[in-house]
């Protein structure tokens, strides 16, 4: 019996000293430091370190512990990672730091950090040209944080980027409206004499602008009109005075277009055809047509030449050669020395959007008609030089006009190829309205 009890204590004792001992060779798990320098055993190249940079670095060597509290069974010591490089400083990357501060396996140059920027699909424009995204719109964004945008990129909606179009707006913001102008002249010569000869003069017209050859900065602009002329004097009419009768009638159509070939050469070209009569003579003599055409050359950002010619169709003049200089020293005054329709412009006043501009101008006035005489039509010609200053406000897109003053000198009655009559001088009063 006492055999047996101390082999059960020897038994006892040997299961003890066998667990001690393999207590100390047990080596439990540790935390690899973040980053180390060098990988694991059986790592490779595809250790994470080296191709996913990650928060961290270098980190100082861990201190032995003890597996267990409170025994007195001490741990081996863990390998410390690798020493940093000189210059390295630890928690951080050891990636990102000289001399290439790139992570290995990407492709940036050395001395160039990495740089993150958010990607995705482009649209193009006709496989060359790539639009830019649209403002203030995320494409991906979170879904339900932002409001969707109705074509955001869409270059022909007002507001929308300037590309493709040039700085200004977009295509609808650059295009003119259909009817481009509307508006009235009025004019009065008074005059009741022997040697004296008054008119009222009202002409209202239209102006639309169609899109030409593409381009809807210089449309085709087509204008009709109607122009009435109701005459006062001579009186008492005596020869060689002619006997006029008391309305002229004009109605025309007009078409314009002001080309600019290059920032430097451009043109002005204008026809017309209409019928000026007192109708109730309408003849082909009746018919006629007028027209104009300039070359206008910029030397400089603030000075034009325009060289051209204005066919009159008239008994008197038919032909005028026409050109000059246009100056605009500043933003706020306007020279067109131009024969033989001169203006000078200086700016006075803005109002809102309206400026008001005070001016001085020349005109070679009048027109001529046919009218009906005791053996037929008679070709009429009224032929005048005036000059004159005035207030006009410049509006564009909203209600325009001016008022004036003048003078009308060398003034002339032409008919059947003769003068018949010239008319005193005389003042005159002018004014438009246009929208």
């Amino acid at each position: 019996m006492r055999i047996a009890s101390f082999l059960g204590l020897a038994a006892t004792a040997c299961v003890l000293w066998v667990s001690q001992a393999h207590a100390q060779r047990v080596q439990f798990p540790t935390k690899l430091p973040l980053n180390s320098a060098t990988a694991p055993s059986g790592w490779g190249s595809s250790y994470p370190v080296a191709q996913y940079p990650a928060t961290g670095g270098y980190a100082a060597p861990p201190a032995s512990a003890s597996p267990y509290p409170g025994s007195t069974y001490a741990a081996p010591p863990v390998a410390s990672p690798a020493a940093p490089p000189p210059g390295a400083t630890y928690g951080v990357n050891p990636a990102y730091q000289a001399p290439n501060y790139a992570a290995p396996g990407y492709s940036y140059p050395p001395g160039v950090a990495p740089g993150y920027a958010p990607s995705g699909p482009t649209a193009t424009f006709q496989g060359t040209i790539t639009a830019p995204p649209a403002v203030g719109w995320d494409p991906y964004a979170t879904p339900g944080v932002q409001a969707p945008a109705l074509l955001p990129a869409d270059p022909y909606l007002p507001g929308a980027p300037h590309w493709p179009c040039p700085p200004g707006g977009g295509y609808m913001q650059t295009m003119q409206r259909f009817m481009d102008q509307f508006g009235v002249d009025y004019t009065w010569m008074p005059g009741n004499g022997p040697e004296e000869l008054g008119l009222h003069e009202a002409d209202l017209s239209a102006t639309f602008a169609i899109p030409f050859l593409h381009n809807p900065h210089t449309p085709l602009l087509i204008t009709p009109g109607f122009a009435t002329t109701w005459w006062n004097g001579p009186s008492p009419p005596h020869p060689p005075n002619p006997e006029f009768p008391s309305r002229f009638y004009a109605a025309y159509l007009d078409s314009a277009w002001n080309p600019q070939i290059t920032p430097v050469l451009g043109g002005e070209l204008a026809a017309r055809i209409g019928v000026y009569s007192d109708f109730r003579h309408v003849t082909v003599d009746s018919i006629r047509y007028q027209g104009k055409g300039y070359v206008s050359l910029s030397i400089s950002p603030n000075m034009t030449v325009k060289a051209g010619v204005q066919y009159l169709d008239r008994q008197h003049i038919k032909l005028l050669p026409a050109g000059g200089l246009i100056w605009t020293p500043n933003a706020d005054t306007r020279f067109a020395i131009v024969f033989p329709d001169p203006k000078l412009a200086w700016r006075l006043h803005r109002i809102g959007n309206a400026d008001w501009w005070f001016y001085g101008r020349g005109e070679y006035g009048g027109d001529s008609w046919t009218i009906e005489g005791p053996g037929g039509a008679i070709e009429t010609d009224y032929n005048d030089f005036r000059v004159a200053i005035g207030l006009e406000s410049d509006n564009p897109g909203r209600l325009a006009g001016y008022a004036e003053v003048g003078y009308s000198f060398e003034r002339e009655i032409f008919q059947n190829g003769a003068a018949t009559m010239r008319p005193n001088s005389t003042v005159f009063v002018g004014a438009g309205l246009f929208y």
